[in-house]
């Protein structure tokens, strides 16, 4: 699904929208270089990496809305179906690694169950 992007990858986050058991531990090469390539951090990490001005996911509003939207749809189904287990995969990929020029790109994964498949958003910055 990745494919030329999959060695690109510079941090990958899975949120939950909680707080409770949502850390990942980084080693202090990860924390200074400020890629975890496919360790997969969680809401806590995500939350302090907005703190920093290289690590901010910094939207589109348009794109923004569309993801709030899905997400909104997605809740409401599960709500509805009494299921809870929800995550929002979120890829932060340097794609200069492959084009040649330094453009950070915002992958979200999600899936929709009544469809059984992903759906991969793609932002660029």
């Amino acid at each position: 699904m990745l494919g030329a992007d999959f060695m690109a990858i510079k941090r990958c986050y899975d949120l939950k929208g909680s707080l409770h058991g949502r850390l990942t531990k980084i080693d202090d090469f990860q924390r200074f270089t400020g890629e975890s390539g496919l360790k997969v951090l969680k809401d806590q990490n995500f939350i302090e990496d907005q703190k920093d001005p290289e690590k901010k996911v910094a939207l589109e509003e348009d794109d923004k809305e569309a993801i709030m939207a899905t997400l909104k749809k997605d809740s409401q189904f599960l709500r509805d179906h009494g299921l809870i287990d929800y995550s929002v995969f979120l890829l932060v990929i340097d794609r200069s690694k492959r084009i040649g020029k330094k453009e950070k790109t915002f992958n979200s994964l999600v899936y929709d169950a009544l469809q059984q498949q992903y759906t991969m958003k793609e932002c660029q910055q």
